[in-house]
């Protein structure tokens, strides 16, 4: 009987030796794993160059300077304004000038390319009158870039305002967070737009590895218990807003900003900037179609660069765009334009801007009246 019992106890202890060399491996590997997906994981570039943000989440940081930060010759260079900018702008338009705003996120910022590579940048360059005002912030959302014009343009006059999201744009002003960073967004009262999350949590800019690293944490089993236990914050972004909630924000920010340029005598004009994934039909074309019906409605100027992408061949649009590993040190360096993209963004849009009369006009009209011709 004894005999029996010291074999069950050493078949029991063999067991709980092996279920414990078991979950030994298991946490082992379980943090290997997490390990290197963390060692994978890149930074987003702006982080290098923004600081937080109460209302609008996150900002350009006045006066960054950062050489190469794309590559050779490749700099960033931020104003005292927060604009990317090598000079700071006055209040006023300059005499015989006519001034632009350009609004957008980082595809109007200029990921990959220089101060003087922009589309914003090279729009100005060609007509020496342009004064071009880039008030592209990189991850933006459509309601932080509507947000930051209100902010950052209201000392500054212009004549014109292009606000040119990309199809990305429109989803994140549904989100209260990207890429783990917390942002503010709207909603529709009673036909009036209110800011919601704000002031933004800082915890996202004061943990910045831990907002990289949130997701793939997330992994681990300890973690995953945890938060069986008692829920921690998501890391994951989550809908605030549902499609139709969304159209009515976006119609209010298209009224207002509509509103806003009337009062200052200025011309707004929307501009549909394609990602890489409007010419291959892998972006929802709803956004775009209701912008088009929206602004036809509202008699908002409107200009579509999509069909001018569509014509050309895929070899060529492929030199249009970064491609994958081009920036291998930041995440989500792909797709944005390259040199050659935002070259042809500035020349395309600045003959349509000539082809509609009520810009020419403003274009020939600089302030302080100065007969000039051509352009």
């Amino acid at each position: 009987m004894a005999k029996v019992r010291k074999a069950v106890l050493e078949v029991v202890a063999n067991i709980l030796i092996i279920m414990g060399v078991f979950f030994l491996l298991e946490g082992f590997f379980s943090v290997l794993f997490v390990g290197r997906q963390i060692q994978a994981n890149k930074p987003v570039a702006e982080r290098l160059h923004t600081e937080y943000d109460s209302g609008l989440g996150w900002i350009n940081k006045p006066g960054v300077v950062i050489e190469d930060m794309y590559g050779p010759g490749k700099d960033i260079r931020i104003n005292s304004q927060s604009l990317r900018a090598d000079y700071d702008y006055s209040a006023t338009v300059p005499e015989g000038r006519v001034r632009i705003i350009c609004s957008g996120d980082s595809f109007t910022f200029g990921y990959g390319v220089a101060n003087s590579q922009t589309w914003c940048a090279l729009l100005g360059e060609e007509n020496e009158r342009l004064e071009t005002v880039n008030m592209g912030q990189g991850g933006y959302g459509l309601d932080q870039s509507y947000l930051w014009y209100k902010q950052g343009a209201a000392n500054l006059a212009h004549d014109i305002h292009i606000f040119a999201p990309v199809v990305y744009d429109y989803e994140r002003l549904r989100l209260d967070s990207f890429f783990g960073y917390d942002k503010p967004y709207l909603t529709a009262q009673g036909g009036s737009l209110h800011t919601e999350n704000v002031p933004v949590p800082r915890r996202s800019y004061l943990l910045p590895w831990l907002t990289r690293n949130g997701r793939t944490l997330q992994q681990l089993r300890t973690v995953q218990f945890l938060q069986s236990q008692r829920p921690l914050p998501q890391t994951d972004e989550a809908y605030r807003l549902d499609t139709a909630q969304a159209q009515e924000v976006v119609a209010l920010i298209l009224a207002d900003l509509q509103k806003i340029s009337r009062e200052n005598d200025a011309i707004l004009v929307i501009v549909y900037l394609p990602a890489r994934e409007d010419y291959y039909g892998e972006a929802p074309a709803s956004w775009r179609e209701f912008v088009q019906a929206e602004t036809a409605r509202r008699g908002i100027l409107f200009i579509d660069l999509l069909p001018d992408f569509q014509v050309l061949p895929p070899d060529e649009v492929e030199k249009l765009f970064i491609p994958e590993g081009a920036l291998p040190e930041f995440y989500g360096a792909a797709g944005h334009y390259t040199e050659a993209g935002n070259e042809l963004v500035a020349r395309l849009l600045y003959e349509k801007m000539r082809e509609i009369p009520e810009l020419a006009d403003k274009l020939d009209q600089p302030r302080g009246g100065l007969d000039s011709s051509g352009g």
